[in-house]
């Protein structure tokens, strides 16, 4: 059964929150650099955690998928499975590299 994502609101919902943290972050950086006299001490902190946000996000979301796929178990295989090869010879030559140490 295959889900159809077309018009998903998660996606949007991440969109949205994304691009308001990086265009906060962005205002606060701005006011921080180019208007210190508005500028509090916090606005420099903030500017840098909303900007990298999202990467700190996708970098947590590929450990998991990396963790996932490592430490996951995974269920046995049915007693009928076949492995699949591929045939020894191809066409346009061999497919095997001799294992010769050229002296």
């Amino acid at each position: 059964m295959e889900i159809d994502k077309e018009g998903d609101v998660r996606v949007v919902l991440v969109f949205v929150v994304f691009f308001l943290c990086v265009t906060t972050g962005g205002v606060f950086l701005f006011i921080y650099v180019f208007v210190p006299s508005l500028s509090q001490s916090w606005y420099q902190s903030a500017a840098i955690f909303l900007i990298a946000a999202p990467w700190i996000f996708w970098f947590l979301t590929f450990l998991y998928t990396v963790m996932k796929h490592c430490c996951a178990p995974r269920p046995p295989l049915p007693a009928d499975h076949k492995i699949s090869r591929l045939s020894s010879t191809t066409t346009g030559g061999s497919s095997q590299v001799p294992l010769t140490n050229p002296v």
